[in-house]
């Protein structure tokens, strides 16, 4: 029995068939990536920069994990189909990034991380190293000033992932993963962890937020499903007096419970 096939496809008018083939490409959700070493890079600062300075080193370090990590995509079957639907995948993939890995000899395809819409996930036995990896690499490379003081950019880690079992033990407070680091999403991932074989993605669709308003000073409970029981929110309760006067001057935080999926 033959494979169905749509015969007029061919006949439809260019544009239809390009808005085709562009409804089948993947969509992109946020990776999961692990925390690893490298991750902080030195850097000059130039006069006319924003953050110059007539009276402290122009040397800073920014959080650039997107030149070390390249995440797996989805599979592009469009580049296989026929001549135009190629050229559709090939500019669709350029306009994100992404290319052919290197390490492949086959149609793999990677892209690099990025920060505003990828997560980088702390194991258990990472949370310290991730905390002081910024400072690490300072002292590895001189970068203090008479003071002690460390000259910070805006690029740092917007978007981190920990275990629900981390985040319910004693000797780790949800605070450090913000406030060096001025993380402002905080996922908590439920049920299964990622074993970081192919791609993983977060999936914080359902997962009921607990928000930092720091205009009212307050915490503020997001829409949302108790994907957990509710002991994961009475540790923000718990915390929230010291949570409110470590975040008072720092940028709004929102916890929310997920789930890690792989692709």
């Amino acid at each position: 029995m033959m494979s169905p096939s749509f015969t007029l496809f061919p006949k439809l008018p260019p544009e239809l068939r390009i808005q085709i083939w562009e409804h089948a490409l993947p969509v992109i959700g946020p990776a999961l990536c692990r925390h690893r070493e490298g991750l902080w890079h030195p850097r000059e600062i130039q006069p006319g920069d924003k953050d110059y300075s007539q009276h402290l080193p122009n040397v800073c370090v920014d959080f650039r994990p997107e030149w070390m990590i390249q995440i797996l995509v989805d599979h592009l079957p469009l580049i296989l189909v026929n001549h135009e639907a190629h050229l559709v995948a090939l500019k669709w993939a350029r306009e994100h990034g992404i290319r052919r890995s290197p390490q492949a000899n086959d149609d793999t395809f990677v892209r690099p991380f990025n920060p505003q819409h990828d997560i980088i996930y702390v194991e258990v036995n990472q949370i310290t190293d991730f905390d002081r990896a910024c400072q690490n690499q300072c002292s590895k490379d001189n970068l203090t000033s008479d003071g002690g003081r460390i000259r910070l950019t805006e690029r740092r880690p917007e978007r981190v992932a920990i275990s629900e079992m981390a985040f319910r033990r004693d000797d780790v407070e949800p605070r450090i993963l913000s406030l060096i680091n001025h993380a402002h999403d905080v996922f908590v991932i439920v049920g299964e962890q990622p074993d970081f074989e192919g791609l993983w993605e977060v999936d914080s669709s359902r997962g009921r937020s607990v928000i930092w308003n720091r205009k009212k000073m307050r915490f503020e409970m997001g829409e949302g499903e108790f994907i957990t029981d509710e002991g994961l929110y009475k540790i923000i309760e718990e915390n929230k007096k010291s949570l409110s006067e470590d975040l008072r001057y720092f940028v709004d935080l929102k916890i929310t419970p997920a789930f890690a999926v792989r692709r």
